[in-house]
């Protein structure tokens, strides 16, 4: 245990029944603190099947025991940010006076990270029960009184909340556009939308580790072990997608491909499908069906194995020639970048975070990361694919392409200083990067000073000369 959790205290609180949380702590890497919420009966297991008043509980308990942690450390943060449906209730809280004047000053951000229907957190119930002994607050907020047939977490968040986000802009113009919720996402002006990223020098560092950091060696690697060759032959290109096995994420169209594209090809294609699901799940009953006999009848061409979960991440991202991401929709993406760092184009339907990071190649003016297709048909894909393979087999094209994937590779440095500059504007204080104010105090100093110590936004310079500073 190298954050060394230990118990911490209990805490006690009312809804419609006495809940206790016992409350462990720890601490991480880069000395981030992290507080645990315990309740055997509340917390069974990730996403239990809990009925509509169970859920309300556990959602309740752990918005009003997160809340009245701090106040208990006596840490009133400037800023809560919550994220997704399971937080829902949290600014609520803040703002209904269960905490008295506590978090007053303190201005509430909810993240929309997926707000398509199934993922608002949409509760159901029938006749006039609102459940409001359970949470104690006005339905209204959980409840659009147009429609009182669902309780929905999501809305309470949004309404509740100072500021809502998401993880691109496009996605963000989506949802103001077609959101079940977009007439209260509207409310607020100036919602923020920043894309994904990854930490470059980590994965770089793990590519190097993991995958030796050579395209050509890692895709010999493939070949020879999921494709079965005894000699890796780098005429053929290889697609590979990597994720959950979802609907969302279109793996059922890639599957339904492959004989297609394998005799469009005359054999000469590797496709890869690189993740499991839930496997008691229709979807993935049936990708693991269709999976299993394509793997056996064309073991050269095709590789899935989605009852284990796959490791070979790095791998795959540095050997493959594309990657695949035919999400049906993607607020944001981090899987395009990981493909990027390795120098791979991708392939993806244009949705979501997707239009905001993935370009078609332009032969015309060498421009663009990869291969994208519009309309979501399976001919839509199969098109897009065959136009991946006639890049490929342009090899001065196709390296312009893998260049330009490679240099799209957004860091989360660039995305944690887009998320810091909204916090601050949120607190009408301007944001100040300490490596940008070095810089530019660097700049104002004539050469014969010199700076010897820089911490913690403390400059202080020393004069070589002796002259007054």
């Amino acid at each position: 245990d190298p954050f060394n959790i230990q118990f911490l205290k209990n805490i006690s609180m009312n809804l419609d029944r006495n809940c206790t949380c016992q409350i462990y702590y720890g601490e991480g890497n880069e000395g981030i603190k992290y507080y645990f919420i315990e309740n055997k009966e509340l917390f069974p297991k990730v996403y239990p099947n809990f009925n509509t008043p169970d859920t309300l509980r556990e959602i309740a308990v752990f918005a009003k025991c997160s809340l009245q942690l701090l106040k208990d450390l006596n840490y009133i943060p400037s800023i809560v940010c919550t994220n997704d449906w399971f937080t829902g209730l949290v600014p609520a809280y803040g703002k209904n006076n269960s905490f008295g004047d506590t978090y007053k000053n303190t201005v509430f951000m909810h993240i929309c990270h997926n707000l398509e229907a199934p993922y608002e957190g949409r509760l159901y119930f029938n006749g006039s029960e609102t459940y409001q002994n359970i949470y104690n607050f006005n339905p209204d907020w959980l409840i659009d009184p147009k429609s009182r047939s669902v309780i929905n977490p999501s809305r309470c968040a949004i309404l509740k909340s100072d500021q809502w986000a998401t993880v691109s802009r496009s996605y963000k113009k989506d949802l103001q556009a077609f959101s079940s919720l977009s007439e209260i996402l509207n409310q607020k002006p100036n919602p923020f939308a920043f894309p994904n990223g990854v930490f470059i020098k980590k994965r770089q560092q793990q590519l190097r580790e993991k995958a030796g950091g050579n395209k050509m060696e890692c895709k010999k690697y493939i070949q020879l072990n999921y494709f079965g060759y005894n000699t890796p032959d780098y005429s053929v290109p290889i697609f590979s997608f990597v994720g959950r096995l979802t609907q969302q994420k279109g793996v059922l169209m890639i599957i339904d491909l492959v004989e297609d594209l394998i005799r469009k090809t005359n054999g000469k294609i590797n496709i890869l499908v690189g993740g499991t699901g839930i496997l008691n799940e229709g979807y993935v009953q049936t990708c693991i069906q269709k999976a299993n006999y394509l793997r056996g009848k064309y073991p050269y061409c095709f590789w899935a194995n989605p009852t284990e979960f796959f490791t070979d991440g790095p791998k795959i991202n540095l050997g493959s020639d594309f990657g695949l991401m035919p999400s049906q929709f993607e607020p944001g993406g981090i899987v395009q970048h990981e493909f990027f760092l390795g120098g791979t184009p991708v392939v993806a339907y244009k949705t979501g975070g997707l239009k905001d990071t993935v370009f078609e190649f332009n032969w015309q003016t060498n421009t663009g990361n990869g291969i994208t297709f519009e309309n979501y048909t399976h001919q839509e894909l199969q098109n897009a694919i065959l136009r991946a393979i006639d890049l490929f087999n342009n090899k001065e094209k196709y390296d312009l392409c893998c260049k330009n994937a490679y240099k799209s590779t957004i860091d989360v440095y660039d995305v944690s200083k887009a998320w810091c500059k909204e916090f601050h504007r949120l607190k009408n204080k301007a944001f100040l990067n300490q490596a940008e104010v070095q810089d530019l105090y660097m700049s104002q100093i004539p050469d014969k000073y010199l700076i010897i110590n820089i911490k913690q936004n403390n400059l202080s310079s020393s004069n070589l000369n002796n002259e007054p500073n």
